[in-house]
């Protein structure tokens, strides 16, 4: 999950320097910015990840640890981080392609049933 949050870090900061968007704005603005759009897109995308990231890890956690499922977490992680990938790579291209990275849905599903 960190390689993942790193991944889309450093999309965030390419993005900064090929938009030319400055620290501290969090997003751009169409008004000083014509690529604005473009540039908040790929910030949305690692917004999401930072903001699903503690309940992805408290659902792990309590998965492996209280369920005592260690086997079914290690698989609910791996098909959250691979759709969080996907998701990532499709919103930042095409928003509506964010909803094939919503398999994770799954995976946060299947742990947390038992």
């Amino acid at each position: 999950m960190a390689n993942i949050n790193s991944y889309l870090a450093g999309s965030v900061v390419m993005a900064r320097i090929e938009y030319g968007v400055k620290l501290p704005n969090l997003y751009a603005t169409k008004t000083h910015n014509k690529n604005a759009t473009d540039f908040n897109i790929i910030q949305r995308s690692h917004q999401n990840f930072v903001e699903q990231y503690a309940q992805i890890v408290m659902s792990v956690l309590f998965t492996s640890i209280i369920v005592d499922r260690p086997n079914v977490a290690g698989m609910m992680l791996v098909v959250i981080s691979i759709s969080r990938i996907l998701y990532a790579l499709g919103y930042s291209r095409d928003i509506k392609s964010r909803t094939v990275g919503m398999v994770w849905c799954l995976g946060w599903y299947d742990g947390t049933r038992y």
